[in-house]
């Protein structure tokens, strides 16, 4: 997995994290964060998956 952004670093783990349990990406979807900051972003980006 790799992000392009400012961020990045923030938001890669949310996707290796996904991967390495080889879990679909509704697991993100429907995450609840503690403290949502840009992973609200990958929330949004994943739900418009089908």
């Amino acid at each position: 997995a790799a992000v392009l952004a400012a961020a990045g670093a923030e938001l890669v783990h949310l996707y290796v994290d996904v991967m390495n349990a080889d879990a679909p990406y509704i697991v993100i979807r429907d995450a609840v964060h503690i403290h949502p900051t840009l992973a609200e972003a990958v929330q949004s980006a994943v739900s418009s998956l089908e």
